[in-house]
């Protein structure tokens, strides 16, 4: 990376936490990056086989559930595609504050059910 002398890196959290501690150490040099952005971070809501089910919206007040997605609150918790997740909160088909239509998952938390089993 350092060969390519980068102005800018855009990459997720994950791949930029080694870099930027090399270069805090000393042990890379990464001069040529001129710009310092700070990215906000928006929470997903993944299924068991890894696809997104839900994005945080932009107001940061719950997470739009993707078109298609089958959930539904039963009994205090959160259900998807059939299958209990142990979270509980509830789900607004209200329009959201920023305008988008889509079912919002809100308060998404661990279910006393979920937090009494695991104690």
């Amino acid at each position: 990376m350092c060969a390519l002398a980068p102005e800018a890196i855009a990459a997720p959290l994950q791949n930029v936490i080694d870099p930027a501690d090399a270069r805090i150490k000393g042990l890379v040099d990464l001069s040529s990056l001129s710009f310092a952005v700070a990215v906000p971070v928006f929470g997903q809501l993944r299924d068991w086989d890894g696809s997104v089910i839900a994005r945080e919206c932009e107001t940061h007040n719950g997470l739009h559930l993707i078109e298609g997605t089958d959930a539904r609150i039963e009994q205090g918790e959160l259900w998807i595609d059939g299958r209990g997740t142990g979270l509980a909160g509830s789900i607004s088909q209200e329009l959201c504050e920023c305008g988008a239509e889509a079912a919002v998952l809100r308060n998404p938390a661990v279910s006393p059910a979920a937090r009494a089993a695991a104690a």
